[in-house]
């Protein structure tokens, strides 16, 4: 298989899984749908070297840092009009629940929101998640345990998801 091949296999495999992680890093799906795209767009040309290692490990550090720059730069996302809605079935439910979740994560500091997402959506251990955030394994407690209380006290949030951040 070829490394074009392989590039294709490990985004049909991976990419909503980094989609779902840069949304919530940023908070914004059409913002992380262009993070992501920026990030493999940069990753391609190395795929031989990259695959060889861990991909997705690169992936994911490639969009917290890409997720920090466009903060640091604020960008702004020019859009003349709203983008074209795809037909999707009505699972209201999930939805209002997501929106509550998004809501509550954007209240977040963009540390607290990186650190959540990996230690609760990547399944990253406190140590994996000091590492690749690139500070100690005490901030990723304190951060977790703020951001966490932050989320169980948030307005938006109903009691029953307040009962599963507990």
């Amino acid at each position: 298989m070829g490394s074009d091949d392989n590039f294709t296999s490990f985004i049909q495999g991976h990419g909503r899984r980094l989609a779902h992680l840069a949304e919530l890093l940023t908070g914004d799906r059409h913002v992380a749908e262009d993070l992501v795209q920026d990030v493999l767009a940069r990753a391609y040309p190395q795929w031989h070297r990259l695959e060889r290692d861990d991909p997705y490990a690169y992936l994911r550090q490639a969009l917290i840092n890409a997720r920090t720059d466009r903060w640091r730069r604020r960008l702004p996302v020019p859009m003349e009009r709203p983008p074209e809605g795809r037909a999707v079935p009505d699972h209201a439910v999930a939805i209002a629940e997501r929106d509550v979740v998004l809501r509550a994560l954007r209240d977040l500091t963009a540390r607290e929101r990186c650190v959540v997402a990996l230690r609760y959506y990547e399944d990253l251990t406190e140590a994996q998640t000091a590492k690749v955030l690139g500070i100690a394994v005490g901030t990723v407690k304190s951060t977790t345990s703020r951001a966490l209380r932050k989320l169980r006290e948030h307005p938006s949030v109903e009691l029953g998801l307040k009962e599963e951040l507990r």
